[in-house]
């Protein structure tokens, strides 16, 4: 049988999904491929209560009776992290598949390597723990599923073995509610959509003068310039009909002239979520050229890859208006898997045939 753990909350008294719409994605497209699901909860009524210690003590036994249930000729499929940390699940991995079962690895996150290592010793020693966790629940995977090509070879660097691996090239955004393409003008402002805090996404910031920008998500600290306007925050399914504008910029950091600090690394092998936003929505991208997904962006003709905002707004000015509504075409094609679970299937496919042909 095929399982996937779901991760569960429950906060007084009312229990939610654990984690992003993108790993609800994944529950979904697994449970209609036929997994069945495996309940694992954290309850922060005991943390207030109990405290942290018995809190996690209790995670960990839950993962243990969890895991517990997969036997032999059976495949259990993890999104990676795990939510709170519990301890002690590598081992409990090697147990499992000890007794014949199998293990998928399917990676959202790779944490370690976005933590700041300049901070104090106790930062530091986290860090390590978190390094640890990745490094070894992610090489206990029989399958493991990355982003993309360049997150496999780094994967390849922490000692995953490389016929293990399978790339699903894009996240998947399903989308629940009828929904109707809108035909862009190119002269329309340019998206940005995501978290706004300005810690975290300076670049928004010092955005050029140039080039008029359409702004959705939280925390945006308003500074009155004419061309920012920032339209509001909404749940994941709603954005994609509410964001008006020509292209989706995916860009991190503090700085409009390249992608920089651990956030600009991380996007050298990341694919970010809200690439898929905006292709789910048939919207043309415009992506730093170092991410991992320029090369996405450049096979399928989905948008247009700079070296630094400021150049957006002359790329865009020598646009033709054919070569526009053809990135606009191969973006609503690209929709279409998108919202239909294609990568998700076919990557959790791969996995499965992947396992059944390893033996014991």
């Amino acid at each position: 049988m095929n399982y996937y753990i779901r991760e569960t909350v429950f906060s007084e008294d009312v229990k939610q999904t654990a984690g992003s719409k993108a790993r609800e994605d994944i529950n979904e497209i697994a449970e209609k491929m036929g997994f069945t699901p495996i309940e694992v909860e954290y309850d922060y009524s005991l943390r207030n209560k109990e405290g942290f210690l018995t809190a996690l003590a209790q995670l960990s036994e839950d993962w243990s009776k969890a895991l517990a249930q997969v036997g032999e000729g059976d495949t259990v499929l993890i999104q990676y992290p795990l939510n709170h940390h519990p301890v002690g699940v590598p081992g409990m991995l090697k147990k499992l598949q000890k007794r014949g079962g199998k293990v998928i690895i399917l990676i959202h996150d790779i944490d370690y390597i976005r933590m700041n290592k300049n901070k104090t010793p106790l930062d530091k020693l986290k860090i390590a723990k978190v390094k640890y966790e990745d490094h070894s629940t992610i090489k206990r995977g029989d399958a493991v599923i990355a982003h993309n090509r360049k997150m496999m070879k780094f994967l390849l660097g922490m000692g995953v073995e490389r016929e293990k691996m399978i790339s699903l090239r894009i996240f998947d955004y399903l989308i629940h509610q009828d929904f109707d393409y809108v035909s862009r003008d190119m002269n329309e402002p340019v998206i940005v959509a995501g978290n706004l805090r300005k810690h975290k996404v300076g670049y928004v910031y010092s955005l050029p003068d140039n080039q008029e920008f359409n702004l959705y998500g939280v925390d945006f600290e308003d500074e009155g310039r004419d061309n920012v306007h920032y339209i509001g925050a909404f749940d994941p399914e709603e954005l994609t009909r509410k964001m008006q504008g020509s292209f989706g910029l995916v860009w991190d950091g503090t700085t409009c002239d390249t992608c920089d600090g651990l956030s600009g690394n991380y996007l050298k092998i990341n694919n970010p979520h809200k690439f898929s936003l905006y292709l789910s929505s048939g919207l043309p991208v415009i992506v730093w050229d170092q991410a991992a997904v320029a090369d996405y962006v450049n096979k399928e003709k989905v948008g247009i890859t700079v070296s630094r905002i400021s150049e957006i707004h002359d790329a865009i000015a020598n646009m033709s208006e054919s070569s526009y509504r053809e990135m606009e075409a191969n973006a609503r094609r690209i929709s279409r898997r998108l919202i239909g679970g294609s990568y998700t299937k076919k990557a959790l496919a791969k996995a499965l045939d992947m396992v059944s042909g390893q033996k014991d």
